[in-house]
């Protein structure tokens, strides 16, 4: 039975390009570490991290070579995969990858609070003035706070 489970996901795998599993992996890895980065140290901290991953591989990759519906494609398959991978998680790895991929990702917080409910916060992804990652049922109930700026590093 475990053996079933597991067979598609990995027919799928191989059926990518060497290029496709290499950002498949990189998508994974990433969602470990911010899943984990955001139960262990402050957000400041983890936008300057993630600020340093996105410069470090801005010289190597353009946006026309890797295009932000895949890059989206995979995080929310690879997120399946991660306890709680939420969507800030989610998004926050796709904001790092797009933009170091040349993309102008930008990286939005909505809140959202309906008679009788707690307020809720939901986090997506905007490309190009299109949301790529982070799109829900309810999508048009959240208000959308001014975007999130990654920290500044020096390089």
């Amino acid at each position: 039975m475990i053996c079933l489970r597991f067979s598609q996901p990995i027919r799928k795998l191989l059926g990518l390009s060497s290029a496709e599993q290499a950002l498949l992996v990189q998508v994974f890895g990433l969602l470990v570490v911010v899943r984990a980065a955001l139960w262990l140290i402050k957000f400041k901290k983890l936008q300057s991290l993630l600020s340093r991953v996105e410069v470090r591989g801005s010289r190597k990759l353009n946006s026309r070579a890797v295009p932000a519906e895949r890059v989206a494609r995979f995080v929310a398959a690879a997120s399946r995969y991660v306890p709680r991978a939420s969507c800030l998680t989610q998004a926050l790895v796709a904001n790092t990858l797009l933009r170091r991929a040349g993309h102008d990702a930008v990286l939005r917080v909505g809140i959202s609070r309906q008679a009788g409910t707690d307020l809720r916060a939901h986090a997506w992804v905007e490309c190009a003035g299109k949301v790529v990652i982070g799109r829900i049922k309810d999508f048009e109930d959240f208000q959308p706070l001014p975007p999130l700026q990654m920290a500044s590093v020096g390089v």
